[in-house]
């Protein structure tokens, strides 16, 4: 059974199906994935590093072999290289070749890489446009899919559409017997199939797939024969994508909400011990007959509020300082094509944010200072003219 795990936090995609395990690491700041895998009871890990691009009319997603190369499991590391730095440095053959240069990466054969790599880029692709792109490929599948169903349903040989482990392909109905018989046939050389009773079933099966998947045939569904048989995965995948996009929202928004509140709260109580500390001030005051005792508690209540204003002050350079550095080395990093990650730029967003709510707190304090200083002065002046 083919199993997809998405760590969006850490940009990896773990895959593991019944013929091997792979680890995709993905790094969107320098738009670069790596792909680690291995064949289940293999002695060896194979390490490919490509580099992507992402096109928008149409969206589309390319890449190149940067590096390939394969080491045992268990013995002392001795990786063996067939390409580095986007150079063959192994034996050359064509399909390597053309590894090397630009080709897109088409769904069928890698579409968790591509829906991965589209998710990563709101710069590039935007969340509305992402979900349409991901919207558009279902439809496309499904009505493919559809297609082939209603094709074969007319086929005057009762052929059918078959799902299971290895996705979907179009055979005649299997009996207890033929599922058996079916696995031998399969393990036969080409010569002894076309001598086998199924030998005529499959030559009859690939004339009516290269009907349907044949771009030059004029019954061409829209879809290669690959993407059919992947449609199953293809189709899970996107709907774990499309509602997990969703629940994200309704959680984000749910968050959102609930962190609006707890701002509020927070200006609110800002307001209140504000409010209590000019009423201890005047409690203080009404308390207080003699001019001397007047002019102490005017002078000290001055004092206290130049000191919390001159706080408020600092704090507000600082903070100044600090989103000044912050943009500075944004641009540094720029001109070494180091931009930052989008990890880094969310914690940015909520470092300005929280700063901004923190700034709130200091104008609603302020406010309050300059009113305690009005009440300090008018006591002060009192005070010295009587």
């Amino acid at each position: 059974m083919r199993k997809i795990e998405v760590i969006d936090e850490d940009n990896q995609i773990v895959i593991d199906d019944q013929y091997d395990v792979t680890t995709i690491d993905f790094f969107p700041d320098r738009k670069e994935f790596e792909v680690e895998g291995s064949i289940k009871d293999d002695a060896w890990w194979n390490h490919q590093t490509y580099q992507y691009k992402i096109s928008t009319d149409p969206i589309e997603v390319s890449i190149r072999l940067l590096e390939s190369s394969s080491e045992p499991h268990l013995e002392e590391p001795r990786r063996q290289y067939t390409v580095r730095d986007g150079v063959i440095v192994g034996p050359i053959t064509k399909d390597l070749e053309k590894e090397l240069e630009w080709h897109k990466m088409h769904i069928a054969g890698g579409y968790t890489e591509i829906f991965f790599i589209l998710s990563k880029h709101p710069e590039i692709i935007s969340k509305s446009e992402y979900r349409r792109f991901l919207r558009k490929a279902e439809q496309r599948l499904k009505a493919g899919v559809a297609k082939v169903e209603e094709l074969v349903k007319e086929d005057a040989k009762g052929l059918q559409v078959h799902r299971g482990e290895e996705g979907a392909w179009i055979w005649y109905p299997d009996t207890e017997t033929e599922k058996e018989e079916i696995k031998e046939y399969w393990e036969l050389t080409e010569e002894q199939r076309k001598a086998s009773k199924y030998g005529k079933k499959e030559e009859y099966v690939e004339k009516l797939k290269k009907s349907l998947f044949n771009e030059d045939s004029p019954t061409y569904i829209g879809m290669s024969e690959y993407e059919f048989r992947k449609s199953p995965f293809i189709l899970e995948h996107i709907d774990e994508l499309l509602n997990e996009k969703a629940k994200n929202s309704n959680v984000d928004n749910k968050e959102t909400k609930k962190k609006s509140y707890w701002h509020w709260l927070g200006y609110v109580w800002t307001i209140i011990a504000n409010l209590i500390s000019i009423w201890f001030v005047l409690a203080i005051y009404s308390k207080v007959y003699e001019s001397f005792q007047v002019i102490a508690v005017s002078i000290l209540i001055l004092i206290y509020s130049n000191l919390q204003g001159f706080l408020m002050s600092q704090g507000k350079t600082n903070t100044r300082n600090i989103f000044f550095i912050d943009a500075e080395f944004k641009r540094i990093r720029k001109l070494l094509n180091n931009e930052p990650t989008k990890s880094e730029m969310e914690e940015m967003k909520e470092a300005q944010k929280t700063v901004n709510r923190a700034m709130v707190n200091v104008y609603i304090s302020a406010i309050f200072l300059f009113v305690l200083d009005i009440i300090a002065i008018v006591h002060l002046f009192g005070a010295i003219n009587t």
